[in-house]
Formats: C-alpha cells, sequence, structure tokens
C-alpha cells in the first residue's frame, strides 16, 4: 500500500535524514535484495575474486610426520579484460532503464487518474439521484446508488483474478456492504460480459424510474406545467445520467485495457538480458583486472552498482502494475470506502434552501456600508488573515490606545477584532472651494488641515491652506464633539435628468425641422 512521508522533514532535518538512508520496509531494498539476479553477480564476483588469488587463504595439509603445516594457495590466471571494453554498455544500460521506468511511471498515474475519476462519477451520480428524485423515496435513491457502488467493487476485485473472475469471499463481502443482494449476485456470476457494465445498466434503470416519479408528482402539482416540455426535461435528465455512465464506464475500460497492455515483451527481454550481461561483465573486471582493486572495495562496488540498477528495474516492475499488495500499489479499499462514505453521506443532508434570507452569523458583502449585513473593512481585514498554529476561541483584542492617538470615527463593532481600521465616511457632498472635509481624525478637529470642524456639517472652519496648528496658540478646537457618520445630515438626492421623448415626425414638420 502507499506509504504516506514528509519530504521536506526527511530530507533537511537532523532527525529525519538517518530515518530516511536506514529504512528497509518500502524501499528498492526489499525487493532487490531477495532476487536472482542480485545473488547471482554477487557471489559469481566472490567466487572470482577467491579463484584469482584476490583472497590470502591458505591450504591446510597433514604432514608424513603427523604434523600440521599451511600452504599458501595457487590461483588461477583469469584473463585479462580491459575496462573500456567491459563498460561500453553501460549508457545504453542506463537509457533503457531510464525508458522503462518512465514509461511505467506515466502509466502509473494514468491509472491513479481513472481510479480517482471512478470516485468522482460516484460523486456526481449521487448528486443527480439526490436533486432529480423524490426526497422521501429514500430506497429508490439509494437502489440507484448503490449499483453504481457495487460496479466499483466488482471492478477493483475483477483485477485480482487471473480471468477476471472473483471468489466467493469477496462477493460475500460486496453484500454485507449492502451493495447487492444474493439474486443479484448469481445474475452477475452468470452474466458473461462486463459486470460492472451491466450494474451501470441497473443503476440507470433505477434513475429513470425515479425521474417518472418525480415528474408525476410535479404534474399532479401543476396540470398546466405538465403539458409544457415536462417529457423533454426528462429526456434531458436522463441523457445527464447515460453522460456520467458511460464516464464512468470508460474509466473502468482504460483500467483494464491498460493492465492487459504492458510495456511489449521484447523490449522487456531485451532489458533483463542487457542487465544480466552487464553486471556479470563488471563481476569478471573487478576480479581478474591488471589494476584489480582489492576485495574490500569491490565488493562493495559490486553491492552499490548491482542494488541500483536491478533496484530501478524492479521499481519500474511495480509501478507498471499498481493493483496487488506492494508497498506502491493504490490502497483500493481506501477508495471504495470513501466513495460509499460521501454517498450515503450525501443522501442523508437535510438540509433546506434560505432563498433571500441570510441564517444567523452571515453578512453580505454585496450589501452597501449603511446596511445592517453588510462586511465591514475591519472585519473584512480579520477574516482574510493567515490562521494561526495555535486556536483560539476569541480573537485578540487591541490595547486601549493612548490619550493623544486620534480615535476612528466608527462605531464600534458587535465583536472584538484585531488591529481596527477606521471606517470609510459616508459619501458627503462635496465642500466648498478652499475648505476640506474632515472624515476622521480627533472628534473636535482635523488635524489633516490643522483647522477646527464644523461639528453640523463635517466642513473645516478655516481654509486648509492656513496652516494653523492647535499645538501652536492658534485657534483652539471647538469644544462640541463631532456627530457620527450615523448622525449627519443625509444631503439632498439630485434631481433625476428628465428624459424628453424624441418628437413625432408631424411635430418635426410644424415645427419646419423635418429632414428628409
Amino acid at each position: 500500500m502507499t506509504i504516506p512521508y514528509n519530504a521536506e522533514s526527511l530530507s533537511g532535518s537532523w532527525v529525519g535524514f538517518p530515518r530516511l538512508f536506514l529504512r528497509y520496509k518500502g524501499t528498492i531494498l526489499s525487493g532487490t535484495l531477495c532476487g536472482p539476479m542480485f545473488w547471482l553477480t554477487n557471489l559469481l564476483h566472490l567466487a572470482l575474486c577467491f579463484i584469482g588469488g584476490r583472497f590470502d587463504i591458505k591450504e591446510k595439509v597433514d604432514a608424513a610426520n603427523g604434523t600440521k603445516v599451511w600452504e599458501e594457495w595457487h590461483p588461477v590466471d583469469l584473463i585479462q579484460v580491459d575496462w573500456a571494453s567491459t563498460l561500453v554498455g553501460m549508457p545504453l544500460l542506463f537509457f533503457f532503464i531510464v525508458f522503462y521506468n518512465n514509461n511505467s511511471y506515466n502509466r502509473f498515474y494514468q491509472l491513479y487518474g481513472h481510479c480517482v475519476g471512478m470516485g468522482g462519477r460516484c460523486m456526481e451520480w449521487t448528486y443527480l439521484i439526490k436533486a432529480h428524485s423524490l426526497p422521501e423515496d429514500r430506497a429508490g435513491q439509494w437502489n440507484s446508488v448503490r449499483f453504481v457502488l457495487a460496479a466499483m467493487n466488482i471492478l477493483y476485485y475483477s483485477l485480482f483474478g487471473d480471468d477476471g473472475s472473483m471468489d466467493e469471499d469477496e462477493w460475500s463481502v460486496i453484500m454485507a456492504r449492502n451493495l447487492l443482494s444474493v439474486n443479484e449476485v448469481s445474475l452477475l456470476r452468470a452474466y458473461k460480459g462486463f459486470k460492472p457494465f451491466l450494474c451501470l445498466n441497473w443503476a440507470a434503470d433505477e434513475a429513470e424510474r425515479l425521474l417518472s416519479a418525480r415528474m408525476q408528482a410535479e404534474a399532479m402539482r401543476n396540470p398546466t406545467a405538465a403539458a409544457y416540455g415536462m417529457e423533454v426535461r426528462t429526456q434531458m435528465l436522463l441523457h445527464e445520467f447515460r453522460a456520467v455512465a458511460f464516464d464512468f464506464r470508460n474509466h473502468c475500460g482504460q483500467i483494464i485495457n491498460t493492465l492487459k497492455q504492458p510495456v511489449p515483451f521484447p523490449y522487456f527481454h531485451l532489458l533483463n538480458v542487457m542487465l544480466l550481461v552487464q553486471l556479470l561483465a563488471l563481476a569478471y573486471v573487478l576480479a581478474s583486472s591488471d589494476h584489480a582493486i582489492p576485495p574490500v572495495y569491490s565488493i562493495p562496488i559490486m553491492f552499490l552498482v548491482s542494488v541500483v540498477l536491478i533496484g530501478m528495474r524492479g521499481l519500474a516492475v511495480k509501478l507498471a502494475n499498481p493493483f496487488g499488495t506492494d508497498d506502491t500499489d493504490f490502497d483500493i479499499e481506501v477508495y471504495m470506502r470513501g466513495a460509499f462514505t460521501n454517498a450515503v453521506a450525501h443522501l442523508r443532508d437535510e438540509r433546506k434552501t434560505w432563498g433571500g434570507e441570510l441564517p444567523q452569523g452571515v453578512k453580505n458583502p454585496l450589501l452597501g456600508s449603511g446596511d445592517a449585513h453588510s462586511v465591514t473593512s475591519a472585519e473584512t481585514q480579520y477574516a482574510w488573515r493567515a490562521p494561526a498554529k495555535v486556536k483560539s476561541t476569541k480573537p485578540p483584542v487591541e490595547a486601549d490606545p493612548k490619550p493623544d492617538k486620534p480615535q476612528p470615527l466608527m462605531q464600534p463593532p458587535p465583536t472584538p477584532l484585531p488591529m481596527q481600521q477606521p471606517m470609510q465616511p459616508p459619501m458627503q457632498p462635496p465642500p466648498p472651494h478652499g475648505y476640506g472635509y474632515a472624515p476622521s481624525g480627533h472628534p473636535t478637529y482635523d488635524y489633516a488641515h490643522a483647522a477646527p470642524v464644523d461639528p453640523a456639517t463635517g466642513y473645516v472652519l478655516t481654509p486648509a491652506v492656513s496652516g494653523l496648528s492647535p499645538f501652536s496658540g492658534g485657534i483652539p478646537p471647538p469644544q462640541s464633539p463631532l456627530p457620527r457618520p450615523h448622525q449627519l445630515p443625509r444631503p439632498a438626492p439630485l434631481p433625476r435628468p428628465q428624459t424628453l421623448a424624441a418628437p413625432s415626425p408631424h411635430q418635426q414638420h410644424q415645427s419646419g425641422d423635418l429632414r428628409l
């Protein structure tokens, strides 16, 4: 099954780095060290090193007088082979292995996409059934959905059989999941065609019955609508159901046909022959060359080279068929359980539509700033913050500002929000020439223009170019507080432009303005 891991923690931390290189399960070592090619080539290298005298070994011989003496081992002269002639095929071997791995890698993710696609079609089918059937017909909804889920189960379990057959235990598991009855299992086992497609046909029949019941109920409630396009609407909905069912069948067929068409056997055979010949030649050259490396170095070199080459070949073989019990195979039970859980959860959902009302605690960002259900800029800023690692039940509250800090002209929000920003002032008519408008600042003074503010209109009483400052002993600020934005008088609406109707040809003729 697929092994979950965090690449960043395994390769970038001192704790994960040794765990990455000391792991045995789930790596190429578990499949390489148990293979015959690895032991054949490495044992041959050890034997050649022994025969060629690379090991300092003496033979124990009994002397005639009963004493024991040691005689030196007489090595066998091996034929000397040049390194260049032996390694000439290594680049071509790497090309064959990389090409084979790339092909298997692409097949792996193509099959994964089809598996995910089947799960997506199950969700789409469940949505169509829930949306276009009577809410009280729970039995009919489940009858239509369970056949699609059964088609997924049958497809996955049939991949493990040699001829696509299933055993008794697999059929009993499907029945225990309430996807098929005993009679339906008997019909499927006797069916000689593609069994998942037969389940999809049954699901389509149940969907057509649900649509007919829904249309009949609508016709009874509104007889007038039944005479206009009811049959056309039914056929259009059935077309959507058939499109989802055919797409589901396409994913099933792609999985089966892709597994039946692996990499051509001549290519696979040639790759293994080249790999075996190259490793045998390397084992011989490491033990027989004039400049042969001592066994204490040649044995680890032979071990690493054989592990890498044979491991790459074995990895490609596993990726080519990801349905099984290997570490790189798909966890099909997770896929089937996920589709079942999503379907049941969606059919159990009983939420009612809100229509033109908003539920409690939800605001509408489309409304203007003057509406009670509108979203303020401070709430928007708080909502689009990055979530903290440690979740808190309440957002942090900003501390009380200093006395000399200008206060924003806004009402406090209903809930404490961090880093509250001043609200934008309501639209006001343009001020008189030479005067500025004080949207925020001190409640009784405009610091931006260094001038007092009229508490009734919010206009600056002194021209903005006066340059006076309350801290320079100039004009003191007025004592009356500045009104809140909701207390400001609303400007009179602008008069609507009158639309003049175009004069008729008779009127134009009387006025002499008729142009031909």
